[in-house]
């Protein structure tokens, strides 16, 4: 687990539009350099766990050289390791004012399990991105 350097990416597990966006990323992604886990697992306390004092939103969470990012950042920060033309799309997301992604992004966060519902069975992604989706 202390070899990976790629940003990770902190999801939950029982958000069908968390597991929805982690499938996306992973069909569409040109880099395949981000790594993914859930919310409370062990990657989670051994990254996120170790920075009590944040205040760690309820939403997707990006962990990359020992900095957090959420809300717009996260997803800026997805997009631009994604590669290819989604790299240009998170470099053009920077002009957004971070007030205005937060807000439409929180929005939808604080509404997920009533539009999208949940789920309590596990995420299988295919066979060569295993590999990729940590504790």
């Amino acid at each position: 687990m202390d070899s990976i350097k790629s940003p990770i990416v902190f999801f939950d597990s029982h958000c069908l539009l968390c597991n929805g966006s982690v499938q996306f990323i992973l069909r569409h992604e040109k880099q395949h350099t981000l790594f993914f886990a859930p919310y409370g697992g062990r990657t989670y306390q051994q990254n996120i766990g170790i920075h009590p004092q944040q205040n760690i939103p309820d939403s997707i969470v990006v962990f990359h050289n020992n900095q957090i990012y959420y809300y717009s950042k996260a997803i800026i920060l997805i997009l631009i390791n994604m590669g290819s033309y989604w790299k240009f799309l998170g470099n053009i997301s920077n002009i957004i004012p971070p007030v205005v992604f937060d807000y439409f992004y929180k929005l939808i966060a604080n509404n997920r399990y009533k539009w999208f519902g949940t789920t309590n069975s596990c995420m299988i992604p295919e066979q060569k991105n295993r590999y990729r989706i940590l504790e």
